[in-house]
């Protein structure tokens, strides 16, 4: 009885050391026949933002003059980037007001022709706010920011000078390390006394800057 238990006990052992190594053996053809995915990788060109600290800019838009219409403006920025995030600006803008309702109805003009040029000045803080990337092809990307400036300054209308308050957002895109564009939206606040009584007007303009890095 001992012996025959030993015979199967054998068998199981021999069934086992013959049956292992062939499964190690199906499973190193299996393992050589699997494919390694080949992953390309897309490398990116991007319009690189070299350390530069000073932007010129040279825009042209169109302004709102409360009370007035809206005529095309046209002006100039020099910013100064102090860090990463914050810049320091210098503004000057033209622009010109038409007749009112009021002059047309009435025959009676308000302002003379030089009185009508409306020229500003405008020192702003400016801050970018969201720096991002536009994928503009599969291999070529656009550095682009979001930012706010808010200054104070002085606006010649109406034969006066003006104290003046402004604020703005932009949104900037750079084509390479010297050349970008953006697009602006302007808000310029300035008491006037035309119409006899002394209130606050509200200005808006909208322009596109061209812009060099230096």
């Amino acid at each position: 009885m001992e012996s025959r238990i030993r015979r199967i006990f054998l068998i199981y052992v021999l069934l086992a050391l013959m049956l292992f190594p062939g499964m190690a053996a199906a499973q190193t053809d299996d393992e050589d026949s699997l494919i390694e995915p080949e992953v390309e990788r897309t490398e990116f060109v991007d319009a690189a933002i070299g350390s530069h600290d000073l932007i010129v800019s040279a825009y042209v838009g169109s302004m709102l003059v409360e009370d007035f219409d809206a005529n095309t403006s046209s002006g100039f920025e020099l910013a100064f980037q102090v860090t990463e995030r914050f810049f320091v600006q210098y503004l000057a803008g033209s622009s010109s007001v038409g007749e009112t309702s009021f002059e047309v109805l009435s025959a009676n003009p308000i302002l003379s022709g030089s009185e009508r040029d409306v020229e500003y000045y405008l020192i702003n803080g400016g801050f970018n706010v969201l720096p991002g990337e536009s994928f503009v092809t599969s291999g070529t990307t656009l550095n682009t920011v979001f930012y706010v400036t808010a200054g104070v300054g002085s606006t010649t209308f109406g034969g006066d000078d003006r104290a003046t308050q402004a604020i703005a957002f932009g949104n900037r895109i750079k084509f390479n390390d010297w050349l970008g564009m953006s697009v602006e939206l302007r808000q310029l606040q300035l008491e006037t006394d035309l119409f006899g009584e002394v209130k606050t007007s509200t200005n808006m303009e909208v322009a596109v800057a061209f812009s060099m890095f230096f």
